[in-house]
């Protein structure tokens, strides 16, 4: 059956689940393991062909708080296009 709505092209989308409170981004292993998450993310939503549609990404977990999962967003965002 054909659609009868047109849909535009997606771009990547990238889905984070982040459940956690009190976490202590000082700390050298949950930081490099912050950093990874934050550099891989990243990088699923650069689309290499500058003409790509815009990506996604989707979060579902706590609410945000500097402490939590959720901190990540920002710096996620700040590196995307």
């Amino acid at each position: 059956m054909a659609s009868l709505v047109e849909r535009p092209a997606a771009g990547a989308i990238v889905h984070l689940k982040g459940f956690a409170l009190r976490v202590n981004f000082s700390d050298p292993n949950t930081k490099a393991c912050a950093d990874d998450l934050v550099a891989n993310a990243v990088k699923e939503l650069t689309p290499a062909d500058a003409a790509a549609p815009d990506p996604t990404l989707v979060w579902d977990g706590d609410s945000f708080n500097e402490s939590s999962f959720a901190a990540l967003v920002p710096r996620i965002k700040v590196h995307s296009r």
